[in-house]
């Protein structure tokens, strides 16, 4: 991928995949605009919109024609209890599957923690992203990076 292949809205911004999960919860119950979304979840329209980007880079959903449609993968997760093993196995493979991912983070998740910087680097050059938002989205895939294999590696 290159830098006109990747924009700011790829690069996600929530920090918590239980929060985008949820988010997923309620467009698969229905919800269709961010203003009901927040409601739902208890967020911000804001945040909401960072979870809804997150989830399209998971590919848990995607923009259809007149609304978001939830995809198969986040079917599977939504199955998978809240906070279980199956729940982070559904985590890691969309985080590994994800295009995006693979290229702003293709060692996101092996066995030696990538460091922000080289994550802040790497979203860098491919965004376009300024130096402080760059590592500002790095600290958001380390976090996310932690919730899979979990605080200690």
């Amino acid at each position: 991928m290159t830098e006109s292949e990747i924009h700011s809205a790829d690069v996600p911004q929530e920090d918590n995949l239980g929060d985008v999960r949820r988010t997923v919860e309620a467009i698969a119950a229905g919800l269709e605009d961010t203003e009901s979304i927040a409601a739902r979840t208890g967020r911000s329209k804001r945040h909401v919109g960072y979870a809804i980007n997150a989830a399209i880079v998971l590919g848990w959903i995607e923009e259809g024609e007149d609304k978001l449609v939830v995809l198969a993968v986040a079917r599977k997760l939504l199955a998978a209890k809240a906070g279980s093993d199956d729940e982070r196995a559904v985590w890691r493979k969309s985080i590994e599957e994800s295009p995006i991912l693979r290229a702003l983070a293709p060692q996101l998740l092996a066995a030696a923690e990538p460091t922000r910087e080289q994550l802040s680097g790497q979203i860098q050059s491919l965004s376009g992203l300024s130096p402080s938002t760059s590592v500002r989205r790095a600290q958001t895939l380390l976090s996310w990076r932690r919730q899979v294999v979990g605080e200690n590696g």
